[in-house]
């Protein structure tokens, strides 16, 4: 949220979504609480992670996300 902007419940639909398009999601627990962390790609489904990291300014400006 703090990065995005985006509403958490945005994003709670977006990861959710997420692996009916084959991205594997695990959450990593980062914290005291059992909700503290963040979630790692474990898998990348269609997409080639090279041509994300090519393409990840142009990808950041089509969703008005700052680098």
């Amino acid at each position: 949220m703090q990065t995005t902007g985006w509403p958490r419940r945005t994003l709670q639909d977006i990861i959710k979504g997420l692996p009916s398009w084959g991205i594997g999601l695990r959450f990593e627990q980062d914290g005291v609480r059992h909700n503290d962390g963040y979630y790692r790609i474990t898998a990348w489904g269609p997409f080639q992670p090279d041509w994300i990291a090519r393409e990840l300014p142009q990808l950041c400006q089509a969703v008005e996300l700052a680098l």
